[in-house]
């Protein structure tokens, strides 16, 4: 039962790859490297899917070079997975680690199919703290469950065709990363759902690929776009306060009366 799992992977990062490789050979995986895009690669035809305006007016800068070539890269991997129609698969970068019950949990989630079309998978136990409610459980000890926050991190999720068709909708003209994407269901029409307690997360014993400059809060932004900012800004983060309640509060009903 267990899908086939696509490592994103730049072609000579041989030891995430190493590392990577022996975790799923272990666990009975079935797997294959996607070659990720390089951000000095991408051509303005690559990048034309990303509103770098819109980023800017709402958020006040732009997303970094390393940051678009990551959503590229997941782009054009679901966007295989819709052309080939694959009913399911998992997607990992090749920093990920994942935990010994890994293989079982996935197994409990392909056996109860209704409840799910997208599953991020995080390694941060502050997500566990968060406002969630449990659907289902799976193996002892970890529980399928709907999360009412936005968090990033896109290392590890499975999902089916339907979400692979969905997310591949959202992202053909986006200004949003893919993992904080992957949080906005009024986008994605997607359920945001992840399993407790941590089941993946990054290794430790690698830099991040795209850096800590996205975490900078120095502006992109000047003249009338900086005053454009000011008023758009405080708007867009109501509304997406807004939204993530109301899809969570709805999303949860939906749970109880199912």
């Amino acid at each position: 039962m267990l899908p086939p799992v696509f490592i994103i992977s730049l072609p000579h990062e041989v030891q995430r790859q190493a590392q990577i490789a022996a975790q799923l050979g272990r666990f009975g995986f079935r797997y294959e490297f996607f070659p990720a895009t390089r951000k000095d690669s991408m051509s303005p035809a690559d990048t034309a899917f990303y509103n770098s305006r819109r980023r800017r007016l709402a958020l006040g800068k732009d997303l970094y070079g390393a940051e678009i070539a990551c959503m590229l890269s997941h782009k054009r991997l679901i966007e295989k997975l819709v052309a080939e129609n694959l009913p399911n698969a998992i997607i990992m970068e090749d920093d990920c680690v994942v935990c010994e019950e890994f293989p079982a949990i996935i197994n409990a989630l392909m056996a109860r199919p209704r409840l799910w079309s997208l599953v991020r998978f995080f390694g941060n136990e502050k997500h566990e703290r968060r406002r969630h409610h449990k659907i289902a459980p799976l193996i002892p000890g970890f529980s399928l469950v709907r999360i009412g926050t936005s968090p990033g991190e896109a290392h590890c999720y499975l999902l089916n065709q339907h979400a692979a068709r969905n997310m591949a909708r959202a992202l053909a003209h986006t200004s949003t990363p893919i993992d904080i994407l992957m949080g906005q269901p009024w986008k994605t029409h997607l359920g945001v759902l992840t399993v407790h307690p941590k089941v993946a997360w990054q290794d430790p014993r690698f830099d991040s690929g795209i850096g800590d400059a996205r975490f900078s809060g120095r502006l992109h932004v000047t003249g009338v776009e900086k005053l454009a900012f000011r008023l758009l800004h405080p708007i867009y983060t109501l509304r997406n306060s807004i939204f993530k309640r109301l899809y969570y509060a709805a999303a949860c009903l939906r749970d109880r009366a199912r």
